[in-house]
């Protein structure tokens, strides 16, 4: 049995909320475990969950091994390391940022930045970002990631640290019960040097390597793409489906991968199985 994990880009339940879709286009369609599974000939458990983070992820996976599951592969597909649970309320700071403030070389907000190529109306953007945050979401995270340097330091430090320890320890546990695996990062993964203009993208990287997990995870031959940052040679499927064209993505509003997105990914995912275990 395959145990899959990970966020939206790996919920077999996923369908888009760009409703400016057809039906038809907007999902479902097979997801990379389950194309996986086909390949291998093996069961499938997945336990993607849409908008999920990092601790979800880890604890879904830990329990399933100590379940006895008798699980043949686990992959696991990490989603955006700043993403968090809150009394039973998922937040999504960076995202929630960079929808109402401007970021990036061109200092727009990303809708805006939609709005003025022209791919969206306005209304069409408002309506689809408007699922991913709440007003007083945007109102505690807008003064936050601007914040001194300092401060940034801090946090920065504290999210690498908390998806390090939870990669580590999964990896361990899988080694431990003899249960091959794979690691690789779906959506971006920690873009602070994007977001805030009060950090960079070369703090992120002195804070990775600061990290007491570090060196285990960077010799680590089941993880594809480490450390998941482009700038720092890394790579994440998100990084795979932009680069293979828009017809590999549901819409210009939702980058979610479709379903020749999602045979990208179970392609890459299968040479890499192949490079390990056969």
């Amino acid at each position: 049995m395959i145990l899959a994990a990970g966020c939206s880009w790996t919920d077999a339940q996923f369908s888009s909320s760009d409703q400016s879709l057809k039906e038809e286009d907007r999902g479902p369609w097979p997801m990379w475990p389950e194309i996986m599974g086909k390949e291998l000939n093996l069961k499938v458990k997945n336990v993607g969950l849409s908008g999920c983070d990092n601790k979800y992820i880890f604890d879904a996976c830990i329990d399933e091994v100590w379940k006895h599951t008798k699980i043949d592969l686990c992959v696991v597909m990490w989603t955006g390391w700043d993403r968090f649970r809150y009394l039973n309320i998922q937040k999504y700071p960076m995202v929630t940022y960079a929808m109402a403030n401007p970021v990036g070389e061109d200092n727009k907000t990303y809708a805006d930045q939609l709005i003025v190529d022209g791919k969206r109306t306005e209304k069409e953007v408002n309506e689809f970002f408007s699922q991913y945050f709440l007003e007083k979401d945007l109102d505690e995270f807008t003064p936050f990631y601007n914040q001194p340097n300092d401060v940034l330091k801090r946090y920065s430090e504290d999210v690498i640290d908390t998806t390090f320890r939870y990669m580590h320890l999964l990896a361990i546990t899988l080694e431990n019960n003899n249960i091959p695996y794979i690691f690789v990062q779906g959506i971006p993964a920690f873009p602070l040097g994007w977001v805030s203009s009060n950090y960079s993208d070369e703090e992120v990287l002195k804070d990775m390597m600061r990290c007491v997990y570090m060196p285990y995870l960077k010799k680590n031959k089941n993880i594809i793409g480490f450390p998941f940052q482009r700038s720092f040679g890394g790579t994440t499927m998100f990084n795979v489906v932009n680069a293979a064209g828009p017809n590999y993505g549901v819409s210009e509003l939702d980058k979610h991968p479709n379903g020749k997105g999602q045979n990208l990914m179970a392609e890459k995912l299968m040479r890499h199985y192949d490079l390990l275990y056969r």
